[in-house]
């Protein structure tokens, strides 16, 4: 009876040992899959890499003017324009404002804000955005806010500085992380997990995890063993000494500000807005600071989450997919929708004094960003341009856009979304794909970026397209011949 005993047990541990080989061998067989196809840039199943190469083109176009010395968001051949009789807003931020994984920089909340001063005929109005992505107050402080030269330069009439929950994380003088009292036995990064599967190790807790279950005592679980743990991660930022010099770089910001005279405010983002995030220990730490130091700040993100659920519940539309514009849980057009049109009640209500006087309404057709940047010669609504070359594969360095077509396309971003009758298309000797991000009446936003399907309109001609819609962004794929100047021609008809 024992030997019964004895075998079953052997043969019960032989059973999980071959199941756990079996198991380790799938996912190491799907880890170096990913690496493969993360390597080679064939393909990949996911929009990290896109992600990478998006920023890339984005620092092309900001890093003249967008580095630490001097972080103001501008295309690399603009210059700052001279403030004249016009108001001026500085809103200065990290990733959220620098624009992360976004291909539309007219889409981002303080561009938002811009367009609707102008839709309200507030001609006179500049918005300056500055930042990089990482930044944490302490950065904003010793890059912007105390840089005298910058901040004379700029001559605000009011500065917003965008706080995002990361922000308490206290850097060195070269910008890296130095948290204090960091404890190991509580965020576990670089566990048994994550150091086997590199690759895999994103998919599950980015992807498979995170989007399957809003479950947070289950992501609790399975992040204290597989992932990084963000909600302890926010707790330990804002708290102990990390606090203590936190408080110490507002009070720094609100004396600099007072001392050079311009009214401020901090406004609250986040795009995690699960109750438990919105209503965190973290969240309440950092707003009781700003109450017990007379900081003023806003926290909408109960009413923006009601926000959320309602346009979900009205219109059928998930708020929470960020997909590729932008990605990696950076805001999409919902809540960059919904933070421009908050800052803007904001400022109606307590702010009155940064609106210029109205004049007649004017919102130019006009093509002011592109992906990648390329060189557009403009005459009369007409664009013309030399389509990139391709390198054959996608690389990091890539100089086109991939997702969501699954094709090599290019993009071109309107200042203003306009109502658009057609669009006519030339080229030398290429075959032409025209794609439109359009914009959604009812609720202000482009569903296109949202629902990753772009607005595919009718041909009526053999160059010219029937749209008839509020278009916010061209996209563009073609193939060329080999003897062909690859020139693009664009005509956009109201």
């Amino acid at each position: 009876m024992l030997m019964k005993w004895y075998k079953y047990l052997l043969f019960l541990g032989i059973r999980i040992i071959v199941l756990m080989v079996i198991i380790y061998a799938i996912l190491f067989g799907t880890n170096k899959l990913l690496y493969f196809k993360h390597t080679k840039q064939n393909a990949t199943w996911n929009y990290d890499f896109e992600t990478v190469k998006i920023n890339h083109m984005i620092s092309d176009k900001y890093y003249s003017y967008g580095d630490e010395y001097f972080p103001i968001l501008l295309n690399r051949d603009s210059e700052l324009p001279a403030k004249g009789n016009k108001k001026r807003i500085l809103v200065i931020g990290d990733s959220f404002v620098w624009g992360y994984a976004n291909t539309n920089v007219n889409r981002l909340y303080y561009k938002r804000l811009y367009q609707l001063f102008k839709e309200d005929g507030y001609n006179d109005i500049e918005i300056i955005a500055a930042g990089q992505y990482g930044y944490s107050t302490e950065d904003e402080y010793n890059h912007i806010i105390n840089n005298d030269k910058l901040m004379k330069t700029i001559d605000p009439d009011l500065v917003i500085i965008t706080y995002v929950p990361n922000d308490p994380e206290p850097h060195d003088k070269d910008g890296n992380n130095i948290i204090y009292e960091y404890p190991p036995e509580k965020i576990k990064e670089g566990n048994f997990f994550q150091k086997q599967f590199t690759d895999l190790y994103s998919e599950l807790g980015d992807r498979l995890i995170y989007n399957m279950t809003n479950d947070n005592d289950f992501l609790t679980f399975i992040g204290k063993y597989f992932w990084y743990r963000w909600d302890v991660y926010r707790e330990v930022i804002t708290s102990g000494k990390n606090l203590e010099q936190y408080r110490e770089i507002v009070n720094k910001v609100d004396t600099k500000l007072k001392e050079l005279d311009i009214p401020y405010f901090y406004y609250f983002e986040d795009s995690v807005l699960e109750f438990n995030s919105i209503n965190s220990k973290a969240t309440q730490t950092i707003v009781n600071l700003w109450q017990d130091n007379n900081i003023p700040f806003y926290y909408h993100l109960l009413e923006c989450k009601k926000y959320l659920n309602d346009l979900y519940v009205k219109n059928k539309i998930d708020s929470l997919n960020t997909g590729i514009n932008p990605g990696d849980s950076h805001p999409n057009d919902v809540l960059t929708t919904y933070f421009g049109y908050d800052v803007y009640n904001i400022l109606k209500e307590d702010y009155s004094f940064i609106f210029p006087e109205k004049k007649e309404i004017n919102l130019p057709l006009k093509i002011n960003d592109t992906f990648p940047k390329m060189e557009l010669e403009e005459n009369n609504n007409k664009y013309s341009f030399t389509y990139p070359k391709i390198s054959g594969k996608q690389t990091v360095d890539s100089n086109y856009l991939y997702f969501p077509l699954n094709k090599d396309y290019v993009k071109l971003n309107l200042e203003f979304p306009k109502y658009v009758r057609k669009i006519k298309v030339e080229s030398d000797g290429g075959e032409i794909e025209l794609y439109l991000n359009t914009i959604d009446k009812k609720t202000d936003l482009d569903l296109n970026a949202i629902n990753l399907e772009f607005y595919k309109p009718k041909k009526i001609s053999k160059d010219t397209y029937r749209v008839y819609k509020e278009v916010s962004s061209l996209n563009i794929s073609a193939k060329f011949n080999k003897s062909s100047s690859r020139k693009i021609s664009i005509e956009i008809i109201e």
